[in-house]
């Protein structure tokens, strides 16, 4: 059978593990919880890393699982202008570039610090990130997050913070800087609302690696560990637009 994984929160995420398995979610908790991995590793040799470790323990006491994935969601994290509808769906960079640079000078109150900006977006950004992604297919995207809780935990998951500031809006912000002397990430930033737009796919479902990603997840809040980055993955649309038609949410914070 199929079925959808959504990793909004915990108790989706719970609910998807335990029906995929169909087990209660009160048995999968009660295993979970119950498994200190830090103290498996202490005191015996295992050759595998941990979440696959916790994967094979699972499946030992509940089996393979029944029910596929076959629709993933994913979290987009940005940060935009209030207004922002994703009308056009969420885009790749090369489309999106243009419009990133309408909205950054339309925010900006100050006339002098616009034509700065203007004359940045039309003779090249003296930024080294910025020109590594800029017209690179390899960097197009979008971009997107398994686990929404993953957003509020940049650090800790080694995950670049784009509730904060989208890499290449910081980029620019870098550039400027170099370009000016002055700094204006933060009032960009203040200009911005950040935002998490939900939505669907059929084409990315893996499933083998997705449950240990919400296996990991799951354990991780089961025993209130902090979360690392084995407990969420990424996904790359790799240039593709992700329509509008597949936006299940768009939250700003």
């Amino acid at each position: 059978m199929s079925a959808t994984l959504d990793c909004e929160n915990y108790d989706s995420s719970i609910k998807c593990l335990a029906d995929a398995y169909a087990a209660k979610i009160s048995d999968v908790e009660a295993l979970l919880s119950a498994l200190d991995l830090e103290e498996e590793y202490r005191t015996r040799k295992i050759p595998v890393p941990s979440d696959e470790y916790l994967a094979g323990l699972f499946q030992s006491r509940f089996g393979r699982p029944v029910h596929v994935w076959d629709n993933i969601y994913w979290f987009h994290l940005t940060r935009v202008p209030a207004n922002t509808d994703f009308a056009e769906g969420i885009l790749p960079l090369r489309l999106a570039l243009e419009k990133i640079w309408s909205a950054l000078i339309s925010v900006q109150d100050d006339a002098r610090k616009r034509a700065i900006l203007e004359r940045l977006r039309d003779t090249g950004v003296p930024d080294y990130q910025y020109k590594l992604k800029a017209g690179v297919p390899l960097h197009d995207g979008p971009y997107a997050m398994l686990v929404r809780e993953s957003a509020f935990h940049s650090a800790a998951m080694w995950n670049h913070d784009y509730l904060k500031m989208p890499e290449i809006i910081e980029d620019i912000c870098n550039g400027y800087e170099r370009h000016s002397g002055e700094r204006i990430c933060d009032e960009i930033a203040n200009a911005l609302k950040p935002c998490i737009v939900k939505f669907e796919d059929s084409d990315s479902a893996d499933d083998r690696h997705l449950m240990h990603v919400v296996l990991y997840y799951c354990w991780s809040k089961c025993r209130n560990e902090e979360l690392c980055h084995l407990a969420n993955t990424c996904f790359d649309a790799k240039g593709k637009i992700i329509p509008r038609s597949a936006i299940r949410k768009i939250e700003f914070l």
